[in-house]
């Protein structure tokens, strides 16, 4: 491996390390992250358990009609309740999305990826902060109970130009549009403020 890309290598791989060593301090092995199996410094690679049915993005694109409202609020609400633990642990993940979200052979929801992740301030990769991640957040939630993300047909430099503008994907019929429209709008207080409004809409809708 070139020096480069040998030195790249090993900080993902000790960025990645230090996120799963901090959550397990954290929270022990919880059901809203993936289970550390092992790592290899020689290599650099890390070994986590088996998740059966693939990213939440790949799952909602092949089974979408015959997903159930009930699911999709677990889901968004875990994703809620994954994001308030990241950040209680000082982790910001920087590039949270149903594609770096993992599914259980239950359908239990697994946040990943943490590649890009940004602890105790540090730097991230991909930039990104608080109000980032909730942004994300309100758009992950749009995708998981729309089936699509937002603005899917459009380039990423045409969806950046239209979200400076304030302009959005159309809300209407979502029972979770206000909490979608506040992250969007940077209005959103917390992921755990999040988590909390979630939870009311689905009691409502019970």
């Amino acid at each position: 491996m070139a020096g480069g890309k040998k030195k790249n290598a090993e900080r993902t791989w000790l960025g990645r390390h230090g996120v799963y060593q901090r959550l397990l301090g954290y929270f022990g092995a919880h059901k809203r992250f993936i289970k550390f199996i092992s790592y290899d410094q020689a290599d650099y690679s890390i070994t986590m358990e088996y998740m059966v049915n693939g990213t939440l993005r790949t799952y909602i694109e092949a089974y979408d009609d015959l997903i159930s409202q009930e699911q999709r609020h677990q889901w968004v609400l875990a994703m809620a309740e994954g994001m308030d633990m990241l950040h209680s642990a000082n982790i910001v993940h920087c590039d949270f999305s149903p594609r770096n979200m993992l599914l259980d052979e239950n359908l239990e929801l697994k946040v990943a990826d943490f590649g890009c992740v940004s602890m105790d301030g540090s730097k991230s990769s991909a930039g990104g902060s608080l109000d980032d991640d909730l942004f994300a957040l309100g758009s992950s939630i749009y995708e998981v109970l729309t089936g699509k993300p937002p603005y899917m047909d459009l380039g990423t430099q045409e969806i950046q130009t239209l979200y400076s503008l304030q302009q959005f994907p159309d809300l209407v019929g979502l029972d979770m549009r206000d909490v979608i429209r506040d992250c969007w709008l940077l209005q959103a207080r917390s992921a755990r403020e999040v988590h909390r409004r979630i939870s009311e809409v689905i009691l409502t809708r019970s």
